[in-house]
């Protein structure tokens, strides 16, 4: 991998003096990589100011591309929270950059608001180094003195924690937390970890802290190198987004009590006005000097046009670089002798003055992968999503509803374990010992008045139980039949994968989620099969169902076939195109896009070429279920966003074509088809699990408030970003927009809604797509699937007329990068809401973790009910949530007896020590969401992979927590290899069932089998021949 080398032509640097003086404007007509290029080799230390944090963010993380080693730092502004404004780490952070700055040069990335915070000089009083020793208790009082908060989970500045012999510290002077593991008094090893992950990711030889309590707050330009210069890019937005960042925290100050104004950016400005500087504009008429680079012109996954372009540029004499880390297009960069670069750019450049082009993502596949920069502010911990609070509601399968009240440990027959303590009705309470955490499900909510417990002696809750069950196995007989007539039906077996189909794989810029990983084989699996795959693919909104689905279109090609894509909006019909286009880039594959706004003669020229096999794709809207709509080949056909289309409209596809493979996406499936999913009617496939970084959603319900509505809009507009803002009454749009602009004056504002002009709608959601609105004021019809990078504040009002999936998908346009986002639910102040409108914004408010639309649809499922089976109701009468939970636990028992599938999970009954010694893990919450993430184990590599997290984290595992470990897996996956139930004792362990495992355990010294069981050594000892035999043991079909 090789960058350019850097010729002097179109550099700042290289500028007369008098343009630098006299702060000369200097016309730049691209953003992106360019504005790295036209500042590469600093002659001096240099600050580049930006309108907003991300636009800073994202020029470090060009210049890291094409500079790789080349000094560029950011300046992190303070989060406009009454907790951001008060704390004391982030001005320590920000003043050891500044620091930093100043000794080693080189180039300083900020935002207009990250000049004005408040910055702090930290004192390096500890050094902590690996091999010496230090008396802990005084290491803790310090910290303490120093101003560092006690936390249970170390992942923000500021914040440590001791658990027995390991210190987790958040110095803000490190761009990592630090851990610090002793033995006895030494400390044998310092390691930076991520916040996300709790895991170690460096090894140290020690590390400076700085007391936070004794840092002073020094002056912005004392920490300024003495011969600094100033770059200003788009300066009037500077100046704007500047005041604004002041008024918000000039707010929160006054809302709070505490804390100290800002100065006022022109202040700011005039100091760095007296050292020489340059202002950079997009606009030319206001420019006295011009740089000469030039745009890429877009190739859209055109590889033929690339390659010509490429051979036009090399006889002009240009060298020629590509920053992408698709390897497909790699190859072809190599066939055109095109240099590779190591990393991606937001957005390529021409400089025709040096002959050199270097071409992103953005240019050959018109998508770039390139979102967000370097250094963005910590994320929660993703086991956070694991953890129970005090007071929430629990469904114990046997007793039914209650309330977790903390932990305990307990002593039975001499042994200790940890028990959940529930509450039930009348104060009854119950101790559950961890081994049966399967047992309950926590629900979204907290106690409240009006929920009713259910009683440990009462026979409600049983009655209820026994009803359900008898009601499920009525159903269960119902599906013989149906499995039957789906075992008649003859489909296309698609081939296996080959090498270009690993390729494709290859190409996929990020790295896949397990999930996406679990989903792909299993769709993979029904297409291979020889019967029709109608598999329903649920994920949160932005978690990956597209790839999923862009894979199995691929697949299809690959077997000869063609591939539908249906969609329920034009403007989404537009962006799969894009995005299908995109991945496509440089496989032979040809896409094709239908939909009203094609003129008629694009559309018959399409229809054309679909019939006579030349589109391998078509995608387009409920206009492809016309008559006139011809596939030489179909094989596959993929509903997005499945719940907007009728139930009628989706079995007129599958009735045309009953032997052609289904895949239906959904973030939030309508009741039915999750109820169809659930009942074994339709396969299902999961995605849980949030891709890399993804940060919750910041979630609010609550009355209309012009002050709330104004500081919401500000901040988002501050911070360089966009805004949805929602009102579902299209006779107030306007009155609405009236509003909008007379706060703010300066943000340029769209208005979107069904009854617009089709081209009109159109061209209002592009310009906001392309960053040329600041404010889409809009109907629900925003609520399909579309992608707006840069939008991460949401307004919606009137939302007591919203239900539960319209909410969550609204939702759903926010969230999808790197960064804080925001959604406001809001409701007329003084309007009554009733019991259903009080859930629905209970849920939306309550799911707020990552994964939380399939969760949201089980809850929708018991709000609504899941409506007629069989017809083509989406409602259905009520049912009570909690013994819901227990019908569809049913319902999957029962029919996996019906396919004669084995259960996963075996019984476990243990007379040993299992449990995590609060001396191990001091804190309840760390020690629950554990438990709970035992419960999921799914197979030996993932629990070695969970041990070692473990013991990188808290140390050492102690005994009865190896016990653990090993029951756990047993517990969760010792079905799967045919073991019914496991009996762990103190003298011998007995295994029930049959398979390699026992065939395994019967060559081992000390075991003993007999009639249907085997007996063998008990304690750890017993566990570890278990576990062996299980590592090395075949699944039972």
């Amino acid at each position: 991998m090789r960058n350019a080398p850097a010729p002097t032509g179109n550099r700042i640097w290289d500028l007369d003096e008098r343009l630098w003086t006299g702060g000369t404007a200097l016309h730049l007509p691209l953003d992106g990589a360019a504005r790295c290029w036209v500042c590469r080799n600093p002659a001096t230390p240099a600050l580049l100011v930006f309108p907003d944090t991300k636009q800073a963010a994202l020029f470090c993380s060009d210049w890291e591309t094409l500079f790789p080693g080349e000094r560029v730092r950011l300046l992190h502004e303070i989060p406009l929270t009454p907790h951001g404004v008060a704390d004391r780490a982030l001005p320590v952070q920000r003043g050891e950059t500044l620091s930093r700055w100043r000794e080693e040069g080189g180039i300083l990335a900020a935002s207009g608001g990250a000049l004005l915070g408040p910055v702090y000089k930290g004192s390096r009083d500890i050094r902590i180094t690996a091999g010496k020793e230090y008396r802990r208790e005084n290491l803790l009082d310090w910290l303490v003195h120093a101003g560092y908060e006690r936390s249970d989970i170390v992942w923000a500045p500021g914040q440590f924690i001791f658990r027995g012999y390991i210190l987790d510290v958040f110095d803000p002077a490190y761009a990592h937390p630090l851990r610090f593991e002793f033995f006895d008094e030494t400390v044998e090893s310092v390691r930076s970890f991520s916040p996300r992950t709790q895991t170690s990711v460096g090894l140290l030889d020690g590390a400076d802290i700085h007391s936070l309590s004794t840092s002073k707050e020094a002056s912005l330009f004392s920490l300024f190198p003495e011969n600094a210069v100033s770059v200003f890019f788009e300066p009037a937005k500077i100046e704007v987004s500047a005041d604004s960042y002041a008024l918000l925290w000039k707010d929160i100050v006054e809302a709070e009590g505490r804390g100290a104004v800002l100065p006022g950016w022109n202040g700011i400005f005039l100091r760095l006005a007296s050292r020489p500087r340059l202002r950079i504009t997009a606009s030319a008429s206001f420019s006295e000097a011009g740089v000469n680079l030039e745009e890429i012109s877009p190739f859209r996954g055109n590889m033929d046009k690339f390659r010509w372009m490429c051979d036009s540029w090399k006889k002009d004499g240009y060298s020629l670089f590509l920053a992408t880390k698709n390897r497909r297009i790699l190859s072809f960069g190599e066939e055109a002798s095109v240099h590779p670069v190591d990393g991606t750019l937001s957005k390529g450049f021409l400089d025709p003055e040096s002959r050199i082009a270097y071409i992103s993502d953005l240019e050959l596949a018109g998508i770039s992968e390139k979102i967000t920069g370097p250094g963005m502010l910590s994320a929660p911990p993703r086991e956070w999503s694991d953890r129970l609070s005090e007071g929430q509601l629990l469904v114990h399968e046997d007793y039914g509803l209650c309330v977790f009240r903390g932990s305990e440990e307990v002593s039975v027959a001499g042994e200790v374990m940890d028990s959940l303590i529930l509450e039930f009705d009348g104060s009854q309470r119950l101790f559950l010992p961890v081994l049966q955490l399967h047992k309950i499900t926590p629900l979204p909510d907290h106690m409240s008045g009006d929920v009713r417990l259910d009683s440990l002696r009462g026979v409600k809750w049983k009655k209820s139980v026994a009803k359900t069950r008898e009601r499920v196995q009525q159903e269960v007989r119902g599906l013989l039949e149906l499995y039957a007539k789906r075992e008649l039906v003859e489909g296309f077996a698609f081939p296996p994968p080959d090498g270009l189909y690993s390729e494709f794989e290859e190409a996929f810029p990020h790295v896949e989620t397990k999930d996406q990983l679990t989903a792909s084989a299993e769709v993979a699996a029904d297409m291979e099969s020889p019967y029709p795959m109608d598999r329903l693919l649920v994920g949160d909104v932005g978690y990956g169902k597209t790839e999923v689905a862009v894979r199995a279109a691929f697949k299809a090609v690959q077997g000869g076939k063609q591939a539908a894509v249906l969609v329920p909006t034009t403007i989404l019909a537009q962006q799969h195109y894009m995005s299908f286009t995109a991945r496509m880039t440089g496989f032979p594959v040809n896409v094709a896009l239908l939909s009203r706004f094609s003129s008629k003669k694009e559309q018959r020229l399409v229809l054309e070429a679909t019939a006579s096999g030349k589109v391998d794709i078509l995608i387009g809207t409920a206009r492809m279920l016309q008559k006139d709509v011809v596939f030489k080949d179909l094989g596959l056909i993929i509903v997005d966003e499945e719940h907007r289309f009728g139930v009628l409209s989706k079995e007129k596809l599958k009735e045309a074509r009953e032997n052609v493979d289904v895949l239906m996406l959904s973030a939030t499936p309508i009741p039915r088809t999750l109820a169809l999913s659930l009942k074994g009617m339709r396969s299902i496939s999961l995605l849980n699990e949030p891709p890399h970084n993804r940060v919750p959603v910041i979630t609010a319900a609550g009355p209309w408030n012009t002050g709330l509505v104004k500081s919401a809009v500000a901040r988002e507009l501050e911070r360089g970003g966009q805004v949805f803002y929602v009102s579902n009454r299209i006779y107030r749009l306007d009155e609405r927009a009236s509003f909008l602009r007379k706060l703010f004056p300066t943000a340029s504002l769209g208005i979107a809604h069904g009854r617009m002009k089709e081209n009109e709608l159109e061209e209002t959601m592009l310009k906001f797509y392309n960053r040329q609105l600041d404010i889409l004021l809009c109907t629900t019809i925003i609520e399909s699937g579309l992608d707006v990078p840069g939008a991460n504040t949401l307004i919606v009002e009137d939302c007591q007329e919203l239900g539960l999936a319209q909410m969550y998908q609204l939702r759903g346009r926010v969230g999808r990068r790197e960064e804080s986002s925001f959604a406001y639910f809001l409701y007329p102040e003084g309007h009554p809401l009733g019991k259903e409108t009080l859930e629905r914004l209970d849920a939306i408010t309550t799911l707020n973790e990552g994964g939380a639309g399939y969760d949201l649809a089980l809850e929708d499922l018991r709000i609504r009910g899941s409506g007629d089976l069989l017809g083509t109701s989406q409602h259905g009468s009520e049912r009570g949530r909690a013994d819901s939970y227990l019908y569809y636990a049913m319902l999957e028992e029962e029919i996996a007896k019906l396919r004669g599938t084995l259960p996963s999970s075996a019984d476990v009954a243990a007379d040993i020590p299992c449990l995590i010694p609060a001396s191990y893990i001091p804190q309840e919450t760390i020690r629950i969401a554990l438990y709970r993430r035992l419960l999921r184990v799914d197979g030996p590599e993932e629990l070695r992979d969970l041990e070692k997290e473990v013991q990188d984290r808290f140390g050492p595992l102690p005994e009865a927590l190896k016990n653990l470990f090993s029951v756990s897996l047993l517990r969760s996956r010792g079905g799967k290899y045919g073991i019914l139930s496991v009996e762990c004792g103190k003298r011998d362990t007995v295994l029930r069932g049959r398979g390699s495992v026992f065939d395994d355990l019967k060559k081992r010294k000390n075991w003993y089998a007999s009639e249907g069981k085997i007996t063998g050594p008990g304690g750890t000892a017993g566990l570890a021949d278990v576990l062996h035999a299980l590592r090395h043991g075949k699944q039972v079909r």
